[in-house]
């Protein structure tokens, strides 16, 4: 069982999923926008997306070199269903979920070795920050996997919006473990 390495998140993207249909019900229809850094989380939702026939959108201005899975993303976009979108505003209009993760590695968050690549992302990845002026009025439901960092990824008064799904996120990570280990044990 993978639980997490560098091109993979699985775990994270079944709660992700079995949020995303605890609250609309179906994934048929159903669209998701991922803004961020293409990492293991990006992979994972992309083939969660393709197997279930949710439309992915990817915002993802930087690609983490390690996560890169270029047959992945061959299939991904043959599929129809995994689109690369180059405006936030523009893929939240057509999203029913948008999902942000941390744009910096958690190990090398606060590493002082990791300050000159950290700045970097943070430059080119603040025009993508999930704010209410990137959703310009559209009202998509808010997810992110955690640790968050308000004011980088996300504007913090979104984290804690009505339209948050956050922390039942989070609590599906439990419940997705739980019933994965069952799964694998029976």
């Amino acid at each position: 069982m993978n639980g997490c390495c560098e091109k993979y998140h699985p775990c994270q993207a079944l709660a992700d999923l079995m949020t995303i249909y605890e609250v609309a019900g179906a994934f048929k229809g159903m669209t998701l926008t991922y803004v961020g850094i293409h990492n293991n989380v990006a992979n994972s939702l992309v083939a969660g997306c393709m197997t279930l026939g949710v439309k992915l959108l990817l915002v993802t201005p930087i690609i983490n070199p390690p996560s890169w899975d270029e047959e992945l993303m061959q299939q991904a976009y043959r599929s129809g269903l995994i689109e690369k979108a180059d405006s936030l505003t523009e893929a939240a209009a057509r999203s029913d979920f948008v999902y942000t993760d941390t744009w910096i590695d958690m190990e090398f968050y606060h590493d002082d070795h990791y300050q000159e690549e950290k700045n970097r992302r943070l430059e080119k990845m603040l025009p993508f920050q999930l704010n209410r002026n990137n959703l310009a009025g559209h009202t998509p439901y808010i997810m992110h996997d955690m640790p968050i960092h308000p004011g980088f990824e996300i504007e913090a008064e979104l984290v804690e919006s009505e339209r948050s799904i956050i922390y039942q996120q989070a609590e599906n990570r439990m419940h997705v473990q739980k019933a994965l280990l069952l799964h694998l044990l029976t």
